[in-house]
Parts: structure tokens; C-alpha cells; sequence
């Protein structure tokens, strides 16, 4: 920083380091040990693995009559969690999903409390990972405290309600 001949500062542009070879390799390497994943990747691979769907269902009890009953239940939770809404993940799906399947799924086979089924079930495996027990304890957790306006009828809010 320096100043010019007033009493403000002046601050100088910082020319740019060159990155060394070595970095460009480990980032190449690191993309290619991870690759990108989308959300709705990683909600069919958790599915895959932990079935956490199953907590969803008609609140009958009775069987699904849905085709495909995971899919439109992993679709209606990236829908309304994510805050797009039927009509937003209709229109993103390339024609899986109608709108109408996802809001009839939402109101017919999804409620608090096998939401908060579900999200025990990933909770209790992520805890059987070692991870988890590097940042502590594992009795508490933080968030950026970062707000933002939600709509109405989310699956937060329908928790809440309940």
C-alpha cells in the first residue's frame, strides 16, 4: 500500500504468482480420483446404498402403485428440498417427470415423520464413518448462519408445522 499525496491510501494491484506445475498436477489428479457429481447422483448413490426411500410410501400404508416409486420419490426430495418446486423439476428432467407426479407424490406419499425417518437413516451412516470423529465430538454441528428467503411449502417448513 502506498499513498499518494493526499492522506487516503492507495493500494497497488498484486501481479499474479505463476502456479507451479506441481499444482496443476495434483488438481488433475484430485478431478480424476473424484469426479464431479451432481446432486441427484449422489441422492440415487446414497439410495442405492442405505434404501432410504423406503421410508416413503402412501400414508395408507399400503403398497406404492407408482411406477418407478424410488425415482419420483428421489425427484420430489431434490425438488422440494433444493427449493425448485414441481413445475422448476419438471421442466429440468428431460421428460422423467411431470409436475403433477411430483406434487401428487409429495402430498400423497411424503410426510414429517418419514422424512425425519429417512434423514436418521444417512445421519447414522455418516456417523459410522471415520470422518466425523476428526472434527469431534459428534454431539454438535455448525452452519455459515447464512439466510435467505424460502417459499412457503417446503419440506423444512412442513417439519416445523408437524
Amino acid at each position: 500500500m502506498s499513498q499518494s499525496s493526499g492522506a487516503e491510501p492507495v493500494l497497488k494491484k498484486i501481479t499474479p504468482v505463476a502456479q507451479l506445475q506441481e499444482v496443476e498436477a495434483l488438481e488433475a489428479k484430485i478431478r480424476t480420483l473424484m469426479p464431479e457429481r451432481s446432486i441427484l447422483d449422489i441422492l440415487c448413490n446414497v439410495e442405492h446404498w442405505l434404501n432410504w426411500t423406503k421410508h416413503f410410501g402412501p400414508l395408507s400404508g399400503s403398497e406404492p402403485k407408482l411406477k418407478q416409486p424410488v425415482e419420483r420419490y428421489i425427484f420430489t426430495t431434490f425438488s422440494y428440498s433444493c427449493n425448485l418446486g414441481p413445475k422448476q423439476m419438471a421442466r429440468h428432467s428431460q421428460g422423467a417427470v411431470t409436475s403433477h407426479m411430483i406434487s401428487d407424490t409429495n402430498r400423497r406419499h411424503v410426510s414429517t415423520s418419514n422424512i425425519e425417518a429417512a434423514i436418521r437413516d444417512i445421519i447414522n451412516a455418516y456417523n459410522r464413518f471415520s470422518l466425523p470423529s476428526v472434527w469431534g465430538t459428534r454431539k454438535r454441528a455448525a452452519a455459515d448462519d447464512s439466510k435467505f428467503e424460502i417459499y412457503e411449502n417446503n419440506l423444512h417448513l412442513r417439519m416445523r408445522k408437524s
